[in-house]
């Protein structure tokens, strides 16, 4: 157990990273499935964050693929899209 302490950050450090108080839902999700162009796991991500998913992880692995290589998802998805929290303002769902 000592080599192994737990995870980095825990659910508090999650939840604070994400803007996310204790008591409400933090939500995650996958971009599924394997196989989609790098346009189309943008469009999902943006979905996903716009419907306010506080984390969104990319289940492509660190490998290039032919159809969606690793540095453009990195590009496109970590840096081209506004964070979450931006999407929600002003909306029906809340958001800060």
């Amino acid at each position: 157990v000592e080599a192994f302490p737990g995870p980095r950050f825990g659910s508090d450090g999650l939840r604070e990273l994400c803007g996310v108080a204790k008591g409400e839902p933090l939500v995650m999700t996958a971009l599924k499935p394997m196989g989609l162009s790098v346009d189309q796991l943008a469009h999902q991500t943006y979905c996903f964050a716009k419907g306010g998913i506080d984390i969104i992880k990319d289940d492509h692995g660190l490998s290039n693929q032919p159809w969606a290589p690793f540095e453009e998802r990195v590009l496109t998805l970590g840096f081209e899209l506004p964070p979450p929290k931006s999407l929600l303002a002003g909306s029906p769902m809340g958001g800060t």
